[in-house]
């Protein structure tokens, strides 16, 4: 037992001066770095940011300092420029997208050093839909979508509005495929449910009745709600008795005996009557 505690022993004294050794040689290997390295150096050659921000002026955000060499010569961010051949978008004060040149100059134990490197603009965020309208709309209307909706990008959109499956002859629940994209390719489609309902007529008579007496003519003029002002000529109209009095299909109503009857009317699915009384 006492031959396998010693080796044992061995084994973990040996593990401990490798793992010294190996913390040494990294100490040492960082420590030539440090002084023999630059005392500034790119963090990378190529930095990308997203259309719609400005190409930073900090020198930091594009360096690594040798803080070993900094302390004995002082921060070298104090001598060193920033050059940049960035191209503003027209109109904006923010860079076009594109790939732009940039250049840190520096001196380090009187010599001039630069380091050259890139900054890439890209649009990479997806346009947003916007609706303006309310989706409630009614049969037999005409619609002009690009009304209803547009869309939020800082670059140029193009807005496409697909409404084969909506049907505007009849009532119901449809959904219209709207896309947005992108001069950059970016592109979003969204599935908006559109509720089409039947108009409703109104004639504003008071206790749905009118009375005409028997010399009397006139017209009708309904107020039609959810449909366009000149659907009106396609209202069709139906008296329960003709003997009562006649309309035309323009709404005019003629007496003929006194009485009471019926009218009617119809537009896109929707109903209406009142009563007509002759006296």
């Amino acid at each position: 037992i006492g031959g396998k505690e010693m080796k044992k022993g061995k084994i973990i004294i040996l593990t401990i001066m490798i793992m010294i050794a190996c913390f040494g040689a990294v100490f040492l290997i960082r420590f030539i770095l440090d002084e023999t390295g630059p005392i500034i150096s790119l963090k990378q050659d190529n930095f990308t940011i997203e259309y719609g921000t400005n190409i930073s002026s900090s020198i930091s955000e594009y360096v690594n300092i040798n803080e070993s060499k900094a302390k004995k010569q002082g921060n070298p961010l104090f001598d060193s420029t920033l050059e940049t051949d960035v191209e503003m978008e027209k109109g904006k004060n923010y860079p076009a997208v594109g790939t732009y040149q940039c250049k840190i100059t520096y001196k380090s134990d009187s010599e001039t050093i630069e380091l050259p490197f890139t900054v890439s603009v890209e649009d990479t965020i997806k346009p947003e839909i916007v609706q303006y309208k309310d989706l409630n709309v009614y049969v037999g209307q005409t619609i002009d979508w690009n009304e209803y909706f547009g869309v939020k990008d800082l670059s140029k959109c193009q807005l496409e509005i697909d409404d084969s499956d909506v049907d505007m002859t009849k009532a119901g629940t449809y959904q219209l495929e709207v896309t947005a994209s992108d001069e950059s390719g970016n592109k979003v489609t969204k599935d908006i449910e559109v509720s089409v309902q039947n108009p409703e007529i109104v004639f504003g008579f008071q206790n749905d009745t009118l009375t005409l007496r028997l010399n009397q003519t006139t017209t009708l003029k309904p107020h039609i709600i959810g449909s366009d002002s000149d659907k009106t000529d396609d209202i069709k109209y139906a008296i329960d008795d003709e003997e009562i009095a006649s309309i035309n299909e323009s709404g005019r109503i003629k007496p003929k005996k006194k009485g009471e009857t019926t009218i009617r009317a119809s537009l896109f699915g929707a109903e209406a009557s009142f009563k007509l009384k002759v006296v």
